[in-house]
């Protein structure tokens, strides 16, 4: 078996990367994912689920009232999701900071408008371990 060459580091951090329905449904994965990998970022987990409208409540709990949602939730549903727990190998105040530069370069270079917009990554540290936690729930993180 592969064994992740990082794992060893002390300078580790985790963030949730999802590649949304249009990125699977017009073969981008792939693409976006050898952009995290140029910024050193390693995927040790990976998840395929078709959102349910309790999941994305879950998930976007911080967007549940706002008026975009409905919409949100009709994209998120239309189709498969997959989900990839990585891991950060560098200074990890610039994680977030990075992770989000990576979606934005994608989004442009991809004409990507809301919510269709191929990517997501999470916001801060803190909401990295929290949707980890919901898309890998067994796992160790």
């Amino acid at each position: 078996m592969f064994q992740n060459p990082f794992r060893q580091t002390a300078l580790i951090d985790q963030v949730l990367v999802l590649a949304k329905p249009d990125a699977v449904h017009n073969g981008k994965v792939g693409r976006i994912l050898a952009m995290f990998e140029r910024t050193h970022f390693w995927i040790c987990n990976t998840r395929e689920l078709q959102m349910t409208n309790e999941f994305c409540a879950q998930h976007y709990r911080d967007h549940v009232n706002k008026p975009f949602y409905p919409s949100l939730v009709d994209f998120m549903t239309s189709g498969l999701t997959i989900a990839f727990h990585m891991q950060w190998v560098s200074n990890p105040k610039d994680m977030i900071p990075v992770a989000r530069e990576t979606v934005e370069a994608i989004r442009q270079i991809n004409l990507c408008q809301n919510p269709r917009n191929l990517v997501h990554a999470s916001s801060s540290i803190e909401a990295a371990q929290r949707e980890l936690t919901l898309w890998f729930p067994n796992s160790k993180n």
